[in-house]
């Protein structure tokens, strides 16, 4: 009965515990109910993405750079597949070679797969270049589009950063703790209700239990005065 007792009394214990730090959150809310709105407000509208502000950085040294992209893309075609000075030329005259080689000396046809290999590797770079080349445009209005963007999450990063990840969290908190003033009341409501039933658990444990001592109490006195009468005291 005795632990009963105990266990009914550490429930309620806990039960006030809880209630306790939900109105002291809750307060904590309501006094910086301003700063949370506004800082949830302007996380969420920003609405950002991690890893946006690496792309953004990367977007816009492009954008910045169009022209000299486009001569360097350019230059590294020329070098790789144009002209008799190109490595695609180069490696057909390799070929060339290799044929000439041939007929000397049969053996040296192993290299010819190594070749082939160099003349494919080279076509596809030159490919892939060229179609580089073809997405490089210029575009001021983007520009300042992604100059914009990297400006608003820069501000907000000095404010709740450092980075984009904890600017985001903290957004999250905001919101959660603004959450709180709409569950607060049905948490409150739903603990009072646990509180009260663990009161009366714990009251009608404590009358039970001293009932128990009582009856025991009766018992011992009623067994000393037995003890008593025999001895003839």
């Amino acid at each position: 009965a005795l632990n009963h007792l105990r266990l009914a009394h550490a429930k309620l214990s806990d039960a006030e515990k809880r209630e306790k730090e939900i109105l002291r959150r809750l307060d904590d809310v309501k006094r910086r109910l301003d700063y949370l709105r506004h800082v949830a407000g302007e996380i969420g509208t920003a609405r950002l993405v991690e890893g946006e502000d690496e792309e953004l950085a990367i977007e816009a040294k492009r954008l910045a750079n169009v022209e000299e992209l486009t001569g360097l893309t350019t230059s590294l075609v020329d070098v790789l597949d144009e002209g008799d000075r190109s490595a695609a030329h180069a490696l057909g005259q390799a070929f060339r070679y290799l044929d000439d080689l041939e007929q000397i000396d049969d053996t040296v046809a192993r290299w010819r797969e190594t070749l082939n290999s160099a003349l494919a590797e080279v076509d596809e770079i030159a490919r892939g270049l060229r179609e580089y080349l073809s997405g490089i445009e210029t575009d001021p209005e983007r520009l300042r589009h992604v100059e914009s963007r990297r400006d608003l999450i820069f501000g907000l990063t000095q404010k709740y950063g450092p980075s984009v990840r904890e600017v985001i969290n903290t957004g999250d908190r905001a919101r959660e703790e603004l959450d709180l003033l709409d569950t607060a009341g049905l948490d409150l409501s739903r603990l009072k209700e646990e509180r009260e039933s663990l009161a009366a658990e714990l009251a009608t444990r404590a009358a039970g239990l001293t009932e128990v001592r009582r009856k025991a109490a009766r018992r011992l006195s009623d067994e000393v005065t037995r003890l008593i009468g025999g001895l003839g005291m």
